[in-house]
């Protein structure tokens, strides 16, 4: 009996070559006897939900279900992270189709179209131990950004806070002095009355530059004064609300001491 099947090859960047994965697929699916009716192969990060041939895969598979006994690839993995392992392999189900994979030797439907128990169960655990080793690196990647920052580098991207610097050749957070005179400014300004919208038009007035180039506002004067750094706390890993582009985020906040530009007493004030 002919058994016809799909190849699906992914890499994780544009350094790396699929070509290999393609290559022991064909491999497995000549001694195998399995007929490839047609190639799927991207060059995309496993953590993109929305991946294209991904999704051209799924699509071709659906369109062709009565035809197709079998979706290849070269590894579990490829498929893409935890989650999305089981979100495809239920999707092909839902139309009769299993998953083979050459690496861990599973087969996701039997020859009855049925569901392979012994291999669901070990898909399952599979995806447990990806989601682990996923859940691992991320939290020695946060050990080590939070390492560097209670050693005074700065990791929380290209724009530093106005009044701050990085150390020339370093990472170190260091004050720049001539914003710092600034800062002091704004703070002194706003205690003895000034709003933050009068405070922007004084700046924006004489000419003060910002560190982007555009006009000072009350936002950015609003958003200094409210932040602790000015007075030697930086507030590392806080609480965070969720918003559209960003998750909730709920963890312990940890102050980190930074390079002063007030003092403590001015700073409550404000």
């Amino acid at each position: 009996m002919e058994i016809n099947v799909c190849s699906y090859s992914r890499v994780s960047t544009d350094v790396q070559d699929y070509n290999r994965q393609i290559a022991d697929i064909k491999s497995e699916c000549k001694k195998e006897g399995f007929t490839i009716l047609e190639e799927f192969a991207e060059k995309m990060s496993g953590r993109k939900k929305v991946r294209p041939e991904l999704t051209r895969m799924l699509n071709y598979c659906k369109e062709h279900a009565d035809n197709i006994s079998f979706v290849v690839v070269s590894e579990l993995s490829r498929l893409g992270r935890t989650s999305e392992v089981l979100n495809t392999i239920e999707q092909l189900h839902a139309i009769k189709i299993g998953v083979y994979t050459i690496k861990e030797k599973l087969q996701t439907l039997n020859a009855d179209k049925k569901p392979n128990t012994t291999t669901a169960l070990l898909i399952s655990i599979l995806s447990a131990i990806n989601s682990f080793e996923l859940d691992t690196t991320k939290y020695r990647s946060m050990s080590g950004l939070l390492n560097s920052a209670m050693n005074g580098n700065w990791g929380g991207g290209k724009l530093l806070p106005y009044g701050y610097k990085r150390e020339e050749g370093g990472k170190k957070l260091v004050i720049h002095e001539k914003e710092s005179i600034v800062i002091e400014e704004i703070f002194k300004m706003y205690v003895n009355g000034k709003g933050t919208g009068q405070i922007a038009t004084i700046l924006q007035g004489r000419g003060t530059p910002t560190r982007t180039g555009v006009k000072w506002r009350d936002k950015v004067i609003y958003d200094i004064i409210r932040n602790p750094i000015y007075y030697g706390n930086r507030i590392y890993h806080k609480d965070q609300k969720a918003t559209k582009s960003k998750p909730e985020r709920k963890g312990q906040a940890i102050v980190i001491k930074a390079p002063a530009i007030i003092n403590e007493e001015l700073y409550i004030k404000a």
